[in-house]
């Protein structure tokens, strides 16, 4: 049984002026997402802005999500082996509750092998569960290349690996990749097109989807999952026509 069943949230940040994280903003948006009925929050390379922050603000930032009162999952930046290592050292030692860890691979594709062995060493160390990121990735010798079934069945033989931000490039392709991972309380949160991607790749084993709307005004997308759960159909195609 998955222990996703609400919509997830990802944080979206606050700068100042000069570019540094407005810490006090991003906390009262927290906090704003709490007390309108988010049950999941996320901090994510792509929505949380990692690129305009330094490691320190990325540290800082997650602190900050790690202040939501239920589920909460700390997104890391692509970081090397050793880097990666040190993070989740550090995130380790502020023992947050309720919290899973997000990895996003940092090299092109070369093979399969390789994502694993990054990811569990990585597991291996975290206190916390492991997400994946799954991004589709520059292959090394040109084009692109997108997590396959395969990749997510040799990913989760690690047991601290429990979930991915599934990010196919191709909706027809992410069908055939969710509907192929073998463990079906693997947690897959669908990400890009969020509602109407959802409603397509749940039949195929997804069971929530990243937020769009639902960012600033949550109840929005509770209802649209609450209604999903019920099978009320048309109350999911009115809130997808309308917002």
């Amino acid at each position: 049984m998955t222990e996703f069943n609400h919509p997830v949230y990802p944080l979206v940040p606050s700068f100042l002026e000069n570019e540094d994280l407005d810490i006090d903003t991003s906390e009262k948006y927290v906090k704003y997402l709490e007390e309108n009925g988010a049950h999941v929050v996320m901090t994510t390379a792509g929505t949380s802005q990692f690129n305009l922050m330094t490691i320190e603000e990325v540290r800082i930032f997650n602190n900050i999500a790690s202040k939501f009162g239920r589920k909460k999952i700390l997104g890391l930046p692509p970081l090397s082996t050793r880097a990666l290592l040190k993070e989740i050292h550090l995130l380790n030692e502020q023992a947050y509750e309720d919290a899973y860890i997000m990895l996003l691979f940092p090299d092109r594709y070369y093979h399969n092998e390789e994502i694993v062995k990054w990811a569990h060493e990585a597991a291996d160390l975290s206190n916390y569960p492991v997400f994946m990121h799954g991004m589709f990735m520059r292959k090394g010798i040109g084009g692109t290349y997108n997590f396959s079934s395969d990749l997510y069945n040799d990913l989760i033989k690690h047991e601290n690996i429990v979930g991915t931000k599934e990010e196919t490039s191709d909706l027809g392709q992410a069908f055939n990749v969710v509907d192929g991972i073998r463990d079906r309380s693997f947690n897959i949160i669908v990400a890009g097109g969020t509602l109407r991607r959802f409603m397509f790749l749940n039949p195929a084993g997804a069971q929530t989807f990243l937020s769009g709307i639902g960012s600033f005004f949550p109840g929005i997308e509770e209802k649209f999952y609450e209604a999903h759960v019920e099978k009320d159909i048309d109350i999911c195609k009115y809130i997808i026509r309308e917002y």
